[in-house]
């Protein structure tokens, strides 16, 4: 019994643990260069923290956060950014420059972030000020299953199966992947499309139809009613 216990818990936790401190010297690293550092990774109940659902799904909202840092003219630094799976899951560490806005700003803008994202609850975007230190909001996250509770009460009182949170979490994640793939695919149906209708028109010469010097036998279409027809 021992060493099935051993076996299912303690090594994992062990792992698990050796796995946050590396991140921890991660961010000091960073904090020794005076840098304010941004991380992102998500609320896996149980082991294994990663597979390759989770793994689509860290990337997906990964990108969905560089956009919206962008958009906020937050800076992350990607160039030397760290990305990896390890024992405690799927893990993005970079340095960025918060631009015209604080630290204290930059985190809110990072719970916005989570706040507005369809599955916002399973991601944790961490932030550490120039000293290495966390940054905090105070506030107290609800916990992604019930919605009732705060989290960490949840997590202490053991009040839902392990088997059941990850059920409920991955079929939340296989969800929005699905959707996301079916954009990404209908984006790129749409991009060959309108490449399609450029490369036509612009052939030429092509006598008898419209290309980028005349107008062939139609009196009702040339070059730039194409180049309207693709941005309608």
């Amino acid at each position: 019994i021992y060493f099935n216990l051993q076996r299912k818990i303690i090594e994992p936790l062990h792992s698990i643990l050796a796995a946050r401190d590396q991140r921890s010297l991660l961010r000091k690293r960073l904090a020794v260069h005076g840098l304010p550092s941004l991380s992102l990774c998500l609320n896996v109940p149980g082991y294994p923290k990663s597979n390759a659902l989770v793994n689509a799904f860290f990337r997906y909202c990964l990108g969905d956060l560089q956009y919206y840092l962008n958009s906020h003219q937050v800076l992350i630094n990607v160039q030397d950014a760290v990305q990896q799976t390890d024992e405690a899951g799927d893990f993005f560490l970079a340095a960025f420059s918060p631009g015209t806005h604080s630290v204290g700003d930059t985190k809110q803008i990072c719970e916005d972030f989570e706040e507005h994202h369809p599955f916002g609850r399973f991601i944790d975007v961490d932030l550490t000020d120039i000293q290495g230190l966390p940054v905090s909001s105070g506030k107290t996250k609800k916990c992604f299953y019930c919605g009732q509770k705060p989290a960490i009460e949840c997590r202490r009182d053991n009040r839902h199966d392990l088997n059941e949170l990850r059920a409920f979490m991955f079929s939340g994640m296989r969800k929005f992947c699905l959707r996301q793939r079916e954009e990404d695919i209908c984006r790129k149906i749409s991009s060959m499309a309108l490449r399609s209708i450029l490369y036509e028109v612009s052939v030429t010469p092509k006598p008898g139809l419209v290309d980028r010097i005349n107008n062939g036998s139609h009196t009702d279409m040339n070059f730039l009613t194409f180049i309207d027809s693709t941005a309608a």
